[in-house]
């Protein structure tokens, strides 16, 4: 079973970021699945996993927001930091003895991956139109 289903709306046109964000989906499916198996161990690898491939794919948006001089930059870049430090927090209750619900974690992924594709990243989709996408 699914958490999030990719749909054409999360589509910004910009093909290495579609790949980008269709992976991101993928982790969250596959932490969402470690969660319906009360899996702790799999999750923290999971989070591990999704906290590095969302390094890597917000160092892309931010290179490319950058070269285009886009005036969002900053704010954008203190959402992937949230981002992470929600990633973190996550991360470290899970293996301390706090205790964690760990469907509210899953709910977040997917919220947070959802209202940033559609709003925050549609930001900078605007700047480029007239740009050359890669």
């Amino acid at each position: 079973m699914q958490l999030l289903v990719w749909e054409s709306r999360f589509n910004l046109g910009i093909k290495t970021f579609d790949n980008h964000h269709k992976r991101l989906v993928e982790i969250i499916n596959n932490s969402y699945r470690a969660v319906q198996h009360n899996s702790t161990h799999r999750i923290i690898i999971l989070l591990d996993e999704l906290f590095d491939y969302a390094m890597y794919h917000f160092f892309a948006e931010e290179q490319l927001m950058r070269t285009h001089s886009d005036p969002a930059l900053k704010d954008h870049s203190r959402e992937h930091e949230e981002f992470l430090f929600h990633i973190s927090a996550f991360k470290k209750s899970m293996t301390s003895k706090e205790p964690l619900y760990k469907v509210p974690v899953v709910v977040f992924l997917k919220e947070w991956f959802i209202s940033h594709v559609l709003v925050v990243d549609r930001e900078y989709v605007r700047l480029f139109d007239n740009k050359s996408k890669t």
